[in-house]
């Protein structure tokens, strides 16, 4: 009430309001519940940036835009926030009410996830196993050895043995054809924090919870932008950023080889969607490598850096 009661004097103090809360609807909904406590009805612009580099926010302050611009986003975050209460209130009072059942905490984001755990878990309890065969056969040419697999799994001990025994008589093997195909892969979309944890876990051995330390951390940096984003795409006026970035990410010794392979003038357009953001844009690098990171970070930050080049390619 301290707190409230100092913002309340300096709204009452000012002419017009800046809401600079987080740029996501939990952070819009944070100011209006707080605006409409109060009972202000001044009017108020809205600052909406993801990164905290110093040129970020000047252009953010030089752009602001109108407050009742992100009323949707306001009342897409409110409903979110009272259905937690209602799922909460009332399955809580539910589970109280019920025979035998203690006092559990049940809610709107934990409820579906611990059915999906506990829907693997009867899965793998359940899970039955059976016996299956695989043949395999090794090729050796000058001293070089190559191992094949028999892709059919052969779950009849017979046929196995048949066909086992078909190979061992034998004594050579020819190949007929070979077969190369060149396979293009569609360009990947920029990270959000899911794809990033994802990314770093089976690259570079990160939990969930180092990535997102390593993130934060760039991010206060003002490296990176904001991290705890659900979205994969940027708004316009960010691609506009691009080009510049691009550059800065092939002046880094790690990307040098890839300069003459990657066009900044023309990058592609695939990750560009406002459509697509309904907070947060796409995690993205907004400062340039100081050098004087720790080796995790590097490896965070080079992570999403290349990703960059790999989804405004092509390279």
């Amino acid at each position: 009430m301290k707190q409230l009661n100092v913002i309340d004097r300096i709204f009452n103090e000012c002419d017009s309001i800046i809401v600079a809360t987080e740029a996501s609807g939990e952070g819009q909904l944070v100011f209006q519940y707080i605006y409409d406590y109060l009972g202000h009805t001044k009017p108020y612009k809205r600052l909406w940036i993801s990164s905290l580099t110093d040129e970020a926010i000047q252009k953010g302050m030089a752009n602001l835009r109108e407050g009742s611009d992100y009323d949707s986003l306001y009342r897409a975050a409110d409903c979110r926030a009272k259905t937690d209460w209602l799922i909460g209130e009332n399955t809580n009072r539910a589970f109280v009410a019920s025979p035998g059942m203690e006092n559990h905490s049940p809610g709107r984001i934990q409820m579906p996830i611990l059915a999906l755990i506990g829907s693997r878990y009867r899965e793998n309890r359940n899970f039955v196993s059976t016996s299956y065969r695989q043949l395999h056969i090794t090729l050796e040419k000058e001293g070089i050895y190559r191992r094949f697999r028999l892709m059919d799994e052969r779950k009849e001990k017979t046929g196995a043995e048949n066909l086992y025994t078909r190979l061992r008589t034998c004594p050579e093997a020819k190949i007929t054809k070979v077969e190369r195909k060149v396979v293009h892969q569609a360009q990947p979309l920029l990270y959000n924090l899911i794809t990033l944890q994802t990314d770093c876990n089976i690259r570079l051995g990160f939990s969930a919870g180092k990535t997102e330390e390593m993130a934060r951390s760039l991010y206060r940096k003002k490296l990176i932008s904001f991290p705890g984003t659900s979205c994969r795409h940027i708004p316009e006026e960010m691609f506009r950023e691009i080009p510049s970035l691009l550059r800065m990410i092939l002046r880094m010794d790690r990307f040098k080889h890839l300069t003459e392979r990657t066009d900044t003038l023309r990058p592609t357009r695939k990750p560009v969607n406002g459509r697509q953001i309904t907070g947060h844009p796409a995690i993205i690098i907004t400062g340039d490598y100081p050098g004087e990171l720790s080796a995790a970070e590097q490896k965070v930050y080079h992570l999403i850096a290349g990703r960059m080049l790999e989804a405004f390619g092509p390279v």
